[in-house]
């Protein structure tokens, strides 16, 4: 140990085999994949400290905090103060080598001592414009995943241009979201593009594919942003999402901030395609009824928001959207609406038959409506 931390023959030392040919993957060290374990730990020993740039060229601002907090501190520090990061993967930056756990202590993270003489503040500064840009990319591809469910490296590319109104490059695309997809698990690789991490990942892409002729919904980019940016997880609080809070505040004897989480709950149901009286069942499960009248008024609040909000197998369209475009555009229904002996009405308890009139009180028929 140096007096400014422990060197990585020290760290590396403490390693498996499988952790350090990791490690020499991901900065791309050639001609070591058949060394043993000593050898290997002595070849990264030495070649990592001019590897760092490897990674420093994929960071965005959010990894270079997390490792800023560690280089702030010449002892390491605890893996749970890094907790506070929510949905990323601290394994990142020890899969590159910048971040090794400490040899004394497996529960602190430390910075070896050769790593940190590389990563000054001038050298930190000279990939401020690459970071600031990967910043950018990484945000608005977590926030269409969002609203899209998935969506392929093509489309990504191609609203990341929209966006930014730049010419990028394919290959940096998906290298920069490939990497960032192990360090933030938000969003995950699948086929030729990226899924939302709640999402069925095999239905979400076959629902798109049933809607071929259907364009992605376009986005503000404020609204993509946003949808990034919400560290504890993103719903979209659109009025009617406020409107059924407020109403099961005022009518029954439930905090805000449990109104707020099961309506929430909800929405996800929704945005996840779940059928409305599915999710319309699971949220009335949850009251009693004072009322039918009470009752009604909440199904209608229920099925306004419904209408409102966006679904992964809409393309990020909501169904409201969906009924403007059906006289201009022939578009599949929904999957899971489809099955229609699951549906029944909340007031007559009957089954609702396609050409009857929809339960969400719009006066078209089912099919025309939340059924179509």
């Amino acid at each position: 140990m140096t007096s400014q931390g422990q060197t990585l023959k020290q760290l590396l030392a403490a390693l498996t085999k499988d952790e350090l040919h990791q490690i020499r993957k991901n900065l791309r060290i050639k001609g070591a994949s058949q060394l043993n374990k000593s050898e290997l730990a002595a070849c990264l020993a030495r070649d990592i400290p001019f590897y760092v740039n490897v990674a420093l060229h994929r960071f965005d601002v959010r990894r270079l905090e997390v490792l800023q907090k560690v280089l702030d501190s010449p002892v390491g520090v605890a893996v749970e103060e890094l907790v506070i990061f929510d949905d990323i993967n601290i394994g990142y930056f020890m899969a590159y080598g910048l971040l090794l756990p400490d040899a004394a202590r497996e529960d602190r993270m430390c910075v070896p001592w050769e790593v940190r003489q590389e990563l000054t503040d001038k050298r930190l500064r000279e990939y401020s414009d690459v970071i600031r840009r990967n910043t950018q990319w990484t945000k608005l591809a977590k926030g269409l995943l969002y609203y899209y469910g998935y969506a392929s490296f093509d489309l990504l590319e191609r609203k990341i241009e929209e966006y930014t109104k730049r010419e990028v490059s394919s290959v940096d695309v998906m290298d920069i979201l490939l990497d960032y997809s192990h360090f933030d698990e938000g969003i995950i690789p699948f086929g030729r593009g990226f899924t939302y991490y709640m999402a069925d990942q095999e239905e979400v892409v076959m629902e798109h594919a049933a809607r071929s002729e259907l364009e992605y919904a376009h986005l503000p980019r404020k609204k993509v942003m946003q949808a990034a940016e919400e560290e504890d997880g993103y719903v979209e609080r659109n009025e009617s999402y406020l409107k059924l809070v407020s109403f099961l505040t005022s009518h029954y004897d439930i905090q805000r901030e449990m109104a707020d989480l099961i309506v929430e709950e909800s929405v996800m149901a929704i945005v996840m395609g779940n059928s409305p009286n599915e999710v319309l069942a699971d949220l009335l499960g949850q009251f009693d009824a004072p009322s039918m009248e009470i009752m009604k008024q909440l199904t209608d609040l229920f099925f306004t928001l419904y209408h409102a909000t966006p679904q992964w197998a809409l393309k990020g369209h909501s169904p409201n959207q969906m009924s403007n475009m059906r006289e201009e555009q022939k578009i599949a229904p929904l999957r899971a609406e489809n099955k229609i002996g699951n549906v029944y009405s909340m007031q007559t308890k009957q089954k609702i038959g396609r050409n009857d009139p929809c339960p969400c009180g719009s006066g078209k028929k089912y099919k025309k409506c939340c059924g179509g």
